[in-house]
């Protein structure tokens, strides 16, 4: 069975499975196919992971352009969801669809750990509009924000590899403990504690570019010994620049 077969076929699943973790399938599959895995791997993983995943819902309720955002972040309605932005794709077209639904959904990227940004990035890469509405479907059921930003005042603070430096000193004099059963929930706690309040002020980082973020997430992840955490940060910042195309204002 082939990479594209088993795309179409892991649409079986839902984008969600065992309380609220997010379904890698199509994800991973595109990963190991871009790194040259054999049909054979591609099948073996499929296998083996599909023993963890729950099977699309059939949603009772209609979603459409007046209630869609009701639901954001309740981690249900994936078909409603799936099928509203399915139609929104036939409308618009995926050019026009994401330019009108990203900068909506933008500021709820942390939800579900960047998973749903990521696979929405995956999907463009696929060139696949099922999988572009089953990833805004995600976005929307694991939406999640984490409060306003205040950036700093000038143009002539620190880089932002040093600053993250500055936050570690500071974390090691004052440590601060960052709990919760999932990584969003921590995103979400790391966000309210007093060490991130006024990082930006702080270190007067005015700015913050995709290249800013590619350059530190590698310095970080090439630090940790192929942490597993530290990897979305990398996916999470490549998922950026892909979609950044959809975006006026990156």
């Amino acid at each position: 069975m082939s990479f594209s077969e088993l795309i179409i076929q892991s649409q079986d699943f839902s984008a969600e499975y065992d309380d609220k973790l997010s379904n890698h399938l199509p994800m991973a599959l595109f990963a190991l196919h871009k790194v040259g895995a054999s049909e054979s791997q591609l099948i073996q993983f499929y296998k083996s992971y599909i023993i963890n995943l729950e099977p699309q819902s059939k949603d009772s309720i209609l979603i459409d352009s007046k209630n869609w955002k009701t639901f954001l972040g309740h981690h249900k309605y994936n078909s409603a969801y799936h099928y509203f932005f399915a139609n929104e794709l036939n409308v618009l077209g995926r050019k026009g669809c994401l330019a009108n639904y990203l900068p909506l959904l933008i500021a709820g990227l942390s939800g579900g750990a960047f998973h749903p940004l990521i696979r929405l990035a995956y999907a463009v890469e696929i060139d696949s509009d099922w999988e572009v509405a089953e990833a805004l479907s995600s976005w929307c059921m694991a939406y999640q924000e984490l409060g306003s930003v205040t950036l700093g005042s000038s143009d002539l603070g620190i880089d932002l590899i040093s600053a993250i430096k500055n936050l570690k000193k500071i974390n090691v004099t004052h440590p601060t403990s960052i709990l919760g059963e999932n990584v969003y929930k921590r995103l979400k706690n790391a966000s309210e504690a007093k060490s991130f309040s006024h990082f930006f002020q702080e270190n007067r980082i005015s700015k913050i570019t995709i290249s800013n973020l590619s350059e530190l997430v590698l310095v970080m992840y090439l630090s940790t010994n192929d942490d597993f955490t530290a990897l979305h940060f990398v996916t999470s910042v490549h998922a950026l620049r892909v979609l950044s195309k959809y975006l006026e204002n990156p």
